[in-house]
């Protein structure tokens, strides 16, 4: 059996984030945004997506294993990655492309 994996399984042209009701270009925001382009990946050398999220400030993580897992952007976010302590808060997500 063969197994092919498709490098790209995620195809956009465009990623449109929106905190507020009104478009706002990059450069004009008030809020914190951390932007980690494919360039910038290549020249980390990154081996796991915790030495990329380590560089995003206000991004804190938790995991019961070695790989982050919850995460909080200043303590908003997962309240517990502890089972049967209430539903998980997906509030705090992140994006690959």
């Amino acid at each position: 059996m063969d197994i092919v994996l498709d490098p790209y399984p995620i195809k956009a042209d465009e990623i449109t984030v929106l905190s507020g009701l009104n478009d706002e270009s990059l450069q004009r925001l008030s809020r914190s945004v951390t932007v980690i382009t494919s360039n910038e990946i290549k020249r980390s050398s990154a081996q796991h997506f915790q030495t990329l999220i380590d560089q995003i400030p206000n991004l804190t993580w938790a995991g019961g294993t070695s790989r982050p897992r919850y995460f909080q952007i200043r303590g908003i976010g997962e309240r517990s990655h502890y089972f049967g302590e209430g539903a998980p808060n997906f509030s705090v997500g992140f994006y690959i492309r």
